[in-house]
């Protein structure tokens, strides 16, 4: 009888181990994301209170007029809450949830238009 009481330390453990397992391979890290959306050349900038993190794809060596996609991921679930490109131009942060996004079309070299945009991430895109 005292020796069904006396389980195994790893048989109450299991149970707990399996679930924080499991847990754990439920989201997929913010690099993987980048990395599948944006290919292998980005970076990652998180605003200030690491709330969210930008991931900007970089240029390829020679295709300087090449556009390129970001993305912004939520740091709290790994959801990607938006999604943009630009061309010639930049991407920022400029508060906690605003992006500035700088594009200069070049459909033609003689009438380049430059493109400036705010996003808000905790406000419906418009």
């Amino acid at each position: 009888m005292a020796k069904n009481l006396s389980m195994p330390l790893w048989n109450i453990l299991l149970p707990f181990v399996s679930l924080a397992i499991s847990c754990s391979q439920g989201l997929q890290s913010i690099e993987s994301i980048a990395a599948s959306e944006l290919g292998k050349q980005y970076s990652i900038i998180y605003n200030t209170e690491k709330t969210f993190a930008l991931c900007d794809q970089k240029p390829m060596d020679g295709h300087a007029r090449q556009k390129l996609k970001f993305i912004v991921i939520e740091v709290a679930n790994h959801n990607i809450v938006h999604r943009g490109s630009y061309q010639l131009g930049y991407v920022k942060w400029l508060d906690e949830d605003s992006l500035k996004v700088y594009s200069k079309d070049n459909t033609s070299d003689e009438s380049d238009s430059i493109n400036s945009s705010i996003v808000h991430l905790n406000h419906p895109e418009q």
